[in-house]
């Protein structure tokens, strides 16, 4: 991937999940993340637009951390039923903000774009293992969370 997207990803990333979930990612080297328990989530969205723009962003994360969003919106506590209800959607809208935050910073706020809705899914170990080596995986860890987002470029 080229590095100003790179760079742009990293920096969105951070400050989304900083001002919304109240998390504080850092770019961490897949090996240095914490091991996870528990299910797995992913969510994934495509984009393209009138810049030619074109491409898809997934994120990875454990389903506690889901909870943990969804709990910090709500304010409530992560046990609480309303919070399990909405840790999936919370992910999907982290993904949803984080990719148009993206566009509008590699485009400009004039550019237009037609994105997806965003969809999640439990995924299986092997699932996990997988997306921690994925060339393009920008891996975080936040609170004990190991997080990875990748984002596909198609020019």
């Amino acid at each position: 991937m080229d590095s100003k997207y790179t760079e742009v990803m990293d920096e969105v990333f951070c400050k989304v999940l900083e001002t919304q979930a109240f998390l504080f990612p850092e770019r961490t080297p897949a090996a240095e993340l914490p091991k996870q328990s528990g299910s797995m989530v992913c969510t994934t969205m495509e984009f393209s637009g009138s810049t030619g723009h074109k491409g898809e962003v997934e994120f990875y994360a454990p389903e506690t951390m889901c909870r943990e969003i969804a709990a910090n919106s709500l304010g409530v506590d992560p046990d609480a039923d309303e919070a399990m209800e909405m840790a999936m959607d919370s992910l999907k809208e982290m993904l949803n903000m984080v990719c148009g935050n993206f566009l509008t910073e590699l485009a400009g706020h004039d550019a237009v774009f037609d994105i997806t809705v965003p969809n999640a899914a439990v995924m299986t170990n092997e699932e996990w293992e997988a997306a921690l080596t994925k060339p393009d995986a920008l891996c975080y860890c936040a609170d004990d969370y190991a997080i990875v987002c990748i984002l596909k470029m198609q020019e």
